[in-house]
């Protein structure tokens, strides 16, 4: 993925792209689908990250490239407008991160493999994408810092109890430097919830930062990373 010269992109969390399902099994009178059932699409916001990797990842392209997704889909704006769609119909599926599901919507299985960080890391459940953050330009001192911490183990151990992949299961440890700062952090809903996490955890052991964390979207990240408006930006 190429953003430009000056700007930089790294995995930091796996995570899977789920189609959702009504988690209320009696919610019909047989529970079942069949051949007529209207399925009700949910699908994200254009410009949206989630809504590109699912677009890609499922072929949902047309002749030109662009997004196909079915134009009578309704679209919603962000992880949780998607997840209580689903939720209040039965007949409702959509797409989030495998770290957002929740007891109110259940994950479908493709092709018969369970949506689990075990499968994913295999390969085998295969509606899967990145996380990413971006910087452009030098970091300062305390993002730099910041940076270092979501690489490291207890950042990366964050990532697996909150339902999401790590990527590094052999981080280094991260010694605290005792900083001050301000750090603005913009980007994907679908990666904010984790980098809250992650931003709060580091509070903990560096409490004079200020971390602002905005989610507009991946592609206001990766462009206030590239123009350098926000010290890192989140994509998906």
């Amino acid at each position: 993925m190429t953003l430009g010269k000056t700007a930089k992109v790294i995995s930091t969390v796996s995570l899977t792209l789920l189609l959702a399902a009504c988690g209320n099994d009696n919610a019909s009178d047989s529970g079942e689908f069949d051949a007529s059932t209207d399925i009700h699409v949910i699908t994200r916001e254009e410009g949206s990250g989630t809504r590109g990797a699912f677009s890609e990842i499922a072929d949902v392209v047309d002749d030109n490239g662009d997004d196909a997704i079915t134009q009578s889909a309704t679209v919603q704006n962000g992880t949780s407008a998607v997840m209580q769609g689903v939720a209040g119909d039965l007949y409702a599926v959509g797409y989030i991160s495998l770290g957002s599901l929740d007891n109110s919507i259940k994950a479908v299985n493709v092709n018969g493999v369970e949506a689990t960080p075990e499968n994913i890391i295999a390969g085998d459940y295969e509606v899967a994408r990145n996380f990413n953050v971006t910087y452009g330009g030098e970091l300062s001192e305390v993002a730099q810092d910041f940076w270092d911490f979501m690489f490291s183990d207890q950042a990366q151990a964050l990532v697996s109890e909150e339902g999401y992949v790590a990527v590094d299961s052999d981080a280094p440890e991260y010694t605290s430097s005792a900083l001050d700062g301000k750090i603005s952090i913009v980007g994907s809903t679908s990666v904010q919830p984790i980098m809250e996490r992650i931003a709060q955890a580091y509070r903990e052991k560096n409490p004079n930062v200020v971390i602002e964390i905005t989610a507009p979207g991946s592609g206001a990240g990766v462009t206030a990373a590239i123009d350098q408006t926000a010290d890192i930006g989140m994509a998906s």
